[in-house]
């Protein structure tokens, strides 16, 4: 049995930790808190938002982290014992990886899980050489466009050695672009980045985490681009943070992740 909604983090099933978030005008994460701009609703409504019947729609693992990775480095031998088996991206051995726990698995964004990952267990050093986080999701969404053709190849392939004709309905799907994954990412991490501000901040990249996080909650409130791309605007203060309320709180959240766009 999946679960309709992937992770142990989304918003219905942390409500305490959610009340737990300090409300002070000093706390940068006080803007989550349910008195202040409604925030966190926000984004789980977008995350959650008609997301059965998007292109996006996937299986989330849930607790993606190293604990729950079993890894393997060969050289010589194929992968032939059903793990995924991929060359590292800075050079090195073949690695070999099998995933275990699904007790949270079910529906959601996939990037909640590379979230997950890169915050949890990735190293600062892994991800400053793989270029950082747009580094990880290119190579991630290289890889994730590869395999997925792999396997629409693989199922043709199998429909014509069984003289099957119906369409393939999967072949006439859309895959989502590089720009609507990292948008997925910033989405899913402040929503992970909510979920510690209560739970408590943990991982080897948490740093990144919250100064990734407080860097979009900032561009989230810029009035317009060219101000965004201003190197010299002036950053947002805490107390101002805390001080924005919920329809413009919704109006940044829907102009900068679209419905229409995943």
């Amino acid at each position: 049995v999946l679960w309709p909604n992937g992770g142990y983090w989304h918003l219905k099933t942390r409500l305490d930790e959610l009340q737990s978030i300090s409300c002070s005008s000093r706390n940068r994460w006080s803007c989550f808190h349910p008195q202040k701009g409604q925030l966190a609703s926000i984004i789980d409504d977008r995350m959650n938002h008609n997301i059965t019947k998007t292109q996006s729609y996937t299986l989330v693992h849930g607790d993606y982290k190293k604990d729950n990775i079993l890894f393997s480095h060969d050289d010589d031998e194929d992968d032939d014992n059903g793990g995924v088996s991929s060359k590292n991206p800075t050079g090195g051995r073949r690695c070999k990886c099998a995933v275990v726990d699904f007790q949270y698995c079910g529906g959601g964004y996939g990037a909640k899980d590379i979230v997950m990952l890169i915050v949890s267990s990735v190293s600062r050093n892994t991800l400053n050489s793989m270029g950082g986080e747009d580094g990880v999701l290119s190579y991630y969404y290289q890889e994730f466009v590869k395999y997925y053709h792999l396997n629409q190849n693989q199922n043709q392939q199998e429909k014509k050695a069984k003289n099957e004709n119906e369409k393939d309905a999967e072949s006439s799907s859309t895959l989502p672009s590089l720009e609507s994954v990292k948008k997925q990412y910033e989405l899913c991490l402040l929503d992970y980045v909510r979920f510690m501000a209560g739970w408590g901040f943990w991982g080897s990249n948490v740093d990144y985490a919250e100064r990734r996080a407080w860097s979009i909650l900032q561009q989230l409130l810029s009035k317009t681009k060219t101000d965004d791309r201003n190197d010299n605007k002036k950053a947002i203060s805490v107390e101002e943070v805390s001080k924005v309320n919920s329809s413009v709180w919704k109006e940044a959240i829907y102009n900068r992740y679209p419905l229409d766009e995943f």
